[in-house]
């Protein structure tokens, strides 16, 4: 008895998703099984905030450069600090800048820019559906100058503002 070769392809099995969970059909979007569990997305923020802790840590040590190397030296003498002073992310930021300027690399100068002088700040129009401006989400004029003290109090609390 022969068997016949089809050209027909079996169809792959889908492979078990994130900690095994099984993934939820395209033609459903978001589905609760296709999430990690709870333990999974507690470990994965600790091993986040442990990697940013050791990236940090390897940022903030006192840069060595290469044997015979001047540009430690260079760089305490531009900033006026100690040689002692200088840190793996001043170096790393200053290469960054010298790419950006040497060979007009935008990435580089956007990347710089972004550490230096933070991300611009998104303008955003709100809007309705015909383009009309929105009032305000908050009417401050209805609150008292007390009520505006303790709001001010908050807002200075909550982002480490001296007001």
């Amino acid at each position: 008895m022969e068997t016949q070769e089809t050209s027909e392809q079996q169809p792959k099995k889908k492979r078990p998703g994130r900690n095994g969970n099984v993934p939820p059909e395209p033609t459903k979007g978001f589905h609760v099984l296709g999430q990690p569990s709870p333990d999974a997305k507690k470990a994965g923020w600790e091993r986040k905030r442990k990697t940013k802790e050791l990236a940090n840590a390897i940022l903030d040590l006192e840069f060595v450069g290469a044997k015979g190397s001047s540009l430690k030296k260079q760089a305490a003498q531009y900033l006026g600090i100690p040689e002692s002073q200088v840190s793996v992310r001043m170096m790393m930021l200053f290469r960054q800048a010298e790419k950006a300027i040497q060979k007009g690399d935008t990435a580089a100068f956007n990347a710089y820019m972004d550490r230096a002088d933070g991300k611009p700040v998104q303008a955003m129009a709100h809007t309705s559906s015909d383009g009309e401006d929105l009032p305000p989400a908050f009417d401050l004029s209805a609150l008292s100058a007390d009520d505006l003290k303790k709001l001010k109090k908050m807002y200075a609390k909550h982002t480490g503002s001296a007001s």
